[in-house]
């Protein structure tokens, strides 16, 4: 996160919720909360995140040291609240915790700015995006519908201050018109990536005229979390359709990775802008897939980096892959078959190891296994063990899962997510491939699925 000045004031002595500030660049939020809890709230705005706790009077105040314009999103469990400020901005506000929007009254600066946000955030949280009229609706018509429906109410409000306020508030309003676009590109892009591949023709006329003439290259967006929201899935909508139109087969991580970092490279020229797709990309891929072939993205990163917290971020993780990188030993973990055996990593010394770890609820997990039996198969009177290593929290679900397929080879009960093994290979997501060498040492962490390249890898094994 941005190292930037926050000083938390929990206030016991107030006056209405009022001030008396000489400190004309300071930036000021105070709050009186009723009904409170004793919850925290999140405070967030471009890349910086912290807490504040409301005291036991329900009061709380934040200071912040800001240079530029920003919208300032404070959230406490499901209650949010949009700010915009500028800098030597004071504002405070009261609100019932249990009727948070509709109770939320201003005072000090820019009072009509946050009462128009706050109307703005009722209708925003009044809509059910995740329902079968909005983002699951089988039916690109029905989607089409209600989206069109929500942008017409947020414009016409947006509308309606700016014939009462544009000579006042011009620059925020055009940073508004900004927001609600990118709010309204991501729902789209959302419901894109929701849909069946064969209904995206209905909708990409949709998507081209929302597209048409937006800003991807403007630095001065990235305080507006919508527009940081929707870049990625710009990227993904971009990757998704180029590997479409080109009927490209994605096999790898490291394809994955480079298809990706190409769109950003092609589609995007500002330095700022880039430094953060390049974080959210590098960030996601290592926490899922771990650090091999992301190494040139991480140099491309740190020449790009202006924020050492978040490069810290990515360096940490690195440091926390090198330990699963190739050759590094593996830990020797210890789990039962079906019949109560003990099987050790240490049993299958002198040949190597591929292990799939999954669950029987696992859609993708049951999509791979087809490819697994061909797999065995074919290397049956080859020096390597295929191991089967389940995750599932109730025995019996494995169990009748074994019995029931009659999946043959090792397989092993892990008793759940909280083992060894699980543990030293950071697994997050299932199903899980690892390719150990004749001594247990690590080939690959995160190797390729048996419905990848993993048959070619494995021949090209010496003393297989």
């Amino acid at each position: 996160m941005k190292k930037v000045l926050i000083v938390i004031l929990v206030v016991s002595i107030f006056s209405g919720c009022k001030f008396i500030d000489e400190e004309k660049d300071i930036t000021r939020i105070s709050g009186e909360i009723a009904n409170h809890r004793n919850e925290k709230i999140v405070v967030a705005y471009n890349s910086v995140s912290d807490t504040v706790q409301i005291n036991d009077e329900g009061f709380f105040t934040i200071t912040v040291d800001l240079e530029k314009p920003a919208y300032i999103y404070l959230s406490s469990n499901f209650n949010n609240l949009v700010l915009y400020l500028i800098k030597g901005t004071k504002i405070d506000f009261t609100a019932d915790f249990n009727d948070f929007n509709n109770s939320v009254k201003f005072q000090g600066d820019l009072i009509k700015i946050n009462e128009y946000l706050n109307k703005q955030n009722i209708t925003i949280n009044n809509t059910a995006f995740n329902s079968a009229e909005f983002l699951y609706a089988s039916e690109p018509e029905v989607f089409e519908n209600s989206f069109n429906k929500f942008n017409d109410e947020l414009n016409s409000d947006l509308m309606r201050f700016n014939e009462s306020y544009l000579s006042k508030y011009e620059k925020f309003i055009e940073f508004e018109e900004y927001r609600l676009k990118y709010m309204s590109l991501s729902l789209l892009l959302q419901y894109h990536n929701n849909i069946k591949e064969e209904a995206h023709e209905d909708l990409n006329y949709l998507i081209n005229e929302h597209t048409a003439n937006i800003e991807l290259n403007n630095p001065d967006l990235i305080m507006i979390w919508e527009y940081r929201n929707f870049l990625p899935q710009y990227v993904n909508y971009k990757f998704v359709k180029k590997v479409s139109e080109e009927e490209t087969k994605i096999a790898t991580v490291a394809e994955y990775a480079s298809a990706l970092f190409e769109i950003i490279e092609e589609e995007f020229n500002n330095d700022l802008i880039l430094e953060e797709l390049y974080f959210v990309f590098l960030d996601e891929l290592t926490s899922n897939y771990g650090v091999n072939d992301m190494h040139d993205y991480f140099e491309r990163y740190k020449n790009l980096n202006t924020d050492k917290n978040k490069l810290k971020i990515i360096e940490d993780s690195f440091n926390i892959w090198n330990r699963l990188s190739e050759g590094q030993p593996s830990v020797d973990f210890s789990f039962p078959d079906i019949n109560g055996n003990i099987y050790k990593l240490n049993d299958f010394k002198g040949k190597y190891v591929y292990i799939d770890v999954w669950a029987t609820w696992c859609g993708p997990c049951r999509i791979e296994m087809p490819h697994l039996k061909r797999l065995k198969e074919n290397f049956k009177n080859k020096n390597i063990e295929i191991i089967g290593i389940s995750v599932d929290e109730r025995k019996s679900d494995w169990e009748n899962f074994i019995n029931r397929e009659n999946l043959g080879g090792v397989q092993l009960y892990a008793g759940g997510w909280n083992n060894e093994l699980v543990q030293h290979f950071m697994i997050t997501g299932i199903p899980r491939f690892i390719l150990l060498d004749k001594d247990g040492k690590i080939i690959s962490a995160n190797a390729e699925r048996p419905s990848g390249k993993i048959e070619e890898i494995l021949n090209e094994l010496e003393g297989i």
